[in-house]
This record gives C-alpha cells, structure tokens and sequence, in this order.
C-alpha cells in the first residue's frame, strides 16, 4: 500500500515503485486470494506500472466479487478511461409522440400494403 502511495505521488523512481507496489500486492493476492483490499491496491499498482490490461482484468474481478464496492467501480472506471476505453453512448430519449406516430404510419403502410395484395389477387 505504501509503495503504490509513493508511486501515485510521483516520487523519484516512481517506475522502481510501481514494479516493485505489484510485486508486493501479488504476493499479498498469493497469501489470501479473496482479499478484496489486496486485490485493490494490486489493481492500482498495474495501472501505474503501466499495465492497464492487466488492471483491467483485476479490475472486472474485483467488481464481479464487490458489485457494492463503490471504490472498485471507481477504479474500473479510471482503468477502461486509462486504456482508452469508451463506454457507449446512451440511446437518444424515445419520443412518445413520435415513436407512436411512426409506429402507426408503418401499420397503416402494412395494412395497405395488404389491400392492394389482395385487390391484385381478386383481379
């Protein structure tokens, strides 16, 4: 935990730092595998370590097993923004109106669509 500190701080050699916070946060996930607080600062040792797809993973796994944990989710959010990733944009609003107006001219197509089958047929 102090080493990731001093790695997020910038302090010299902070590259030596992060390498060696993983290390340590490793061997603390080695010793108790279900230690969510390890598995954090694990997440965040990757991460400044520069390796963002493996604090991706640790990440998905920290928040499949806290879906709660509202510090996880926080830095999965940091994690997929650090890999470049972009969540999807949300669906434009439904417009009542609108969608029922288009929804009832697509019928009233269909039905005449069927009209004029049928008018064919009887010809």
């Amino acid at each position: 935990r102090a080493r990731v500190a001093l790695a997020e701080r910038g302090a010299t050699g902070s590259a030596k730092l992060a390498a060696d916070a993983v290390a340590d946060a490793t061997e603390a996930c080695e010793l108790d595998p279900d230690h969510a607080r390890s598995r954090y600062y694990r997440c965040k040792a990757l991460l400044l370590a520069g390796r963002a797809d493996e604090a991706a993973a640790a990440a998905d796994w920290l928040c499949e097993r806290e879906p709660t944990n509202a510090a996880a989710t926080q830095l999965r959010r940091v994690v997929k923004r650090a890999r470049g990733d972009r969540p999807p944009k949300p669906a434009p609003p439904y417009d009542l109106k609108e969608g029922v107006r288009s929804e009832l001219a697509a019928a009233d197509a269909a039905v005449e669509a069927f009209h004029l089958q049928a008018e064919a047929e009887e010809a």
